[in-house]
């Protein structure tokens, strides 16, 4: 749900319409309902992806820090393999778009991964400016009988920096300012 607010803000013009997403977004949760509590990934998002069929490896994210121009955004990626099938190599690349730089490893490699495994990769990108931005991962994976590839989206929304209290009030000589509004909370969310 959230996935789907994101890439609705990204349409959005006007300040109000974008702090009610805002607040939508962060309110709406970031578990999945009903789900197994010995799940690693079951706080976790699906990534987007626009490939059709049964994929061979599911993605997952949560984000771990709050998404911030010029601060490091720490994600942590579920590499999570069909549960019968059996992998020879996997191998997964990271490329950010733009106003989004890849602080980790890339591409990282999976010899000979067990059967129905899950990989937890740790991610670190650094945001450069606002907006919806978006990590692309690509997942190449080397079977007995064929090399599949699939592509998948994260998308970061890094929404403008809120001025502080101090920074809302009046300098020397002014009268003070009306009461800052409530900053909205933080859109990092970890839903379906």
């Amino acid at each position: 749900m959230a996935v789907a607010m994101v890439v609705a803000l990204a349409g959005c013009s006007g300040s109000s319409e974008q702090a009610r997403l805002r607040h939508e977004v962060a309110q709406s949760g970031g578990t999945n309902a009903g789900s197994h509590p010995d799940d690693p990934t079951a706080d976790m998002v699906n990534a987007v992806s626009s490939a059709e069929g049964k994929p061979p490896v599911y993605l997952k994210f949560r984000m771990l820090t709050a998404p911030q121009i010029g601060q490091p955004l720490e994600l942590q990626l579920a590499l999570i393999q069909e549960p019968k099938l059996e992998i020879d190599t996997l191998k997964v690349s990271l490329q950010p778009r733009e106003g989004l730089q890849l602080k980790s490893a890339s591409p990282i490699d999976f010899g000979k991964p067990g059967i129905g495994a899950t990989h937890m990769i740790p991610v670190t990108l650094l945001p450069l400016q606002t907006g919806v931005l978006s990590l692309a991962v690509t997942v190449l994976v080397d079977t007995e009988r064929e090399t599949l590839t699939r592509g998948y989206t994260v998308p970061v929304l890094v929404l403008p920096a809120q001025p502080a209290a101090s920074e809302t009030q009046g300098g020397a000589g002014t009268a003070p300012a009306a009461p800052a509004a409530r900053a909205a909370p933080a859109a990092h969310s970890r839903t379906r």
